[in-house]
């Protein structure tokens, strides 16, 4: 995911391409916005936007009162920078499942070309999360550095596990 959103980054600013980000906290979408315009002085950014719950039918929930949004504290506003900007790629971080539900809800209502959910892509761009070394992607270990520095992931590692465990040796 991280890979493949610098690519479109980088081809985004060469191109012209208008981006939008939008999920992860709002410390990471302010970092992240600060970020993209360093390394990417030519890159235009419609909104970076983080803070807003999404539950997990990909329902995006609002609190006003303790709205940590970055592009708007008011909703009217909000919905109005996501709703009528041209964008040509928007890159949504809600986490795996949540982000794929609200894209599908949501495809119809946007001006956007492109979405693509990017997980947890906006953290490590904006620094906010250590990335594995480059030898231990090419080695193919990023997921044991991550499992290491995020110990909260081991969880998903018993699951894939399992899964797999089950397709290799469980046959009917």
């Amino acid at each position: 995911g991280v890979d493949l959103m610098e690519s479109l980054l980088s081809l985004s600013s060469d191109r012209g391409f208008t981006t939008a980000y939008l999920g992860g906290s709002k410390k990471v979408a302010d970092k992240l916005s600060k970020c993209l315009r360093q390394k990417y002085p030519k890159l235009k950014i419609a909104f970076c936007s983080g803070g807003m719950p999404v539950n997990s039918d990909g329902d995006m929930q609002f609190d006003i009162e303790a709205s940590k949004m970055t592009a708007s504290k008011d909703i009217n506003s909000f919905n109005h920078h996501l709703l009528t900007k041209n964008v040509d790629i928007l890159f949504v971080a809600f986490g795996h499942k949540k982000q794929e539900k609200w894209m599908l809800k949501n495809l119809s209502k946007l001006n956007s070309k492109v979405m693509i959910g990017v997980g947890g892509a906006f953290d490590y761009i904006s620094g906010e999360v250590p990335r594995a070394p480059l030898y231990i992607r090419q080695l193919g270990f990023e997921w044991l550095f991550r499992a290491i520095i995020q110990p909260w992931r081991i969880k998903r590692l018993w699951k894939l596990l399992a899964f797999i465990y089950l397709v290799l040796f469980i046959r009917k």
